[in-house]
Order: structure tokens, then sequence, then C-alpha cells
């Protein structure tokens, strides 16, 4: 999406066979449908301009995997993820402000959704198919995030970037608690 759309209008990419998908910093808002349909698409990575995902933008996608929200406010209408069958991680890095309309990951494959441990406001409430865990989170590139289970010692790295340097919450000390490292194949070299 190039610099100085700030929205994506309904069904305008709906149906289609996008397989990469590279948003802007201005983006605001992706609208009804925006990618409703999408056959091709695995992973999506929502920079930290995104403020509304609207109703079902990205529902009935069927190879959707990995969703990484890292917008501080962010607000996601009913059934955005509608019926992604294949979506094993939704990620929110946001401290501020989230609004999940309970019913957005409805028949989709998520069990549980990861928000930062740095959110300390009261979580969202969704449908009882659908969990939520906080989990501490950071940034290890441009369009990479990571978290990390201090419990398991996993540590897993998603986005569409370059793998770079780890901010500093991940201190060296955490580090050699790490048991396993799982990189999601949409990263780059």
């Amino acid at each position: 999406i190039p610099n100085g759309i700030e929205t994506i209008e309904k069904d305008v990419f709906s149906s289609n066979s996008i397989s990469s998908l590279y948003f802007n910093n201005q983006l605001k808002t992706i609208g009804e449908k925006a990618f409703y349909g999408n056959k091709n698409i695995k992973s999506v990575y929502l920079r930290e301009s995104i403020e509304t995902i609207e109703n079902k933008a990205f529902a009935l996608n069927e190879m959707l995997e990995n969703v990484i929200i890292t917008s501080n406010k962010i607000s996601i209408k009913e059934k955005a993820f509608y019926n992604c069958k294949k979506l094993k991680n939704v990620i929110i890095t946001s401290e501020e402000s989230i609004e999940i309309d309970s019913n957005v990951f409805d028949k989709s494959g998520i069990e549980t959704i990861y928000i930062s441990n740095k959110y300390t406001k009261e979580l969202p409430k969704l449908s009882s198919n659908v969990g939520i865990k906080q989990i501490e989170t950071g940034k290890c590139g441009e369009e990479c995030i990571y978290t990390f289970n201090s419990t398991n010692g996993l540590l897993s790295i998603y986005g569409t970037g370059e793998l770079k340097a780890f901010d500093s919450s991940l201190t060296t000390d955490k580090m050699k608690e790490i048991k396993e490292i799982k990189i999601t194949s949409s990263i780059g070299n």
C-alpha cells in the first residue's frame, strides 16, 4: 500500500490472490471486507499506525496463519478474522488500548491470542473458544517481533522483515532462559 494512503476502502482487495502485504506507516483503517476471501495471504503484519480493522476485513482467508499487530491503539471489529481456519498466531503488542469485538475470531483456527505483558488495562472479552494470554513481546527488526514464554523457554519470532537486534527488554538473563527458538517462514534473510 503506497505512502499517503490512510484507509483501505470496503471490498477493495476481496476475493483476490494477493500473496504478500506491505502496509505503509500512514495507514489507519482497513475497511470492511477489504481482504475478504483471499486465497494466498499467510502472514499479516499491521504497523503502529493501524487504528481500526473493520468487519470481516480478513474473513475467509484460507491460508492466513499469523497476524501481528504492533499498534498501540487498536480496534478490531466483528468477524474481522472470521473463518480463517489455519490461523495459529495472533500477537498484539499494544500497551495503550485494545478493543476487540467478541466474535472477531469465530470459526477460525486460533485458540489463544497473545497480548503484551506491558498492557495493564482490562483484557477484552472474546468468545468462549478463544483465550487470551499475556506474554513478553518486543521488536527484533523493522517488521519483526518476538514473544518470549518464560514458562517453557520458547522464543518465537514473527513478521515479514529481516531479523535484526532484539530490543532492550530481552535481557541477557532472559536469553539464558531460552530453551527453544521458533522462527516463522515469512522472516527475511
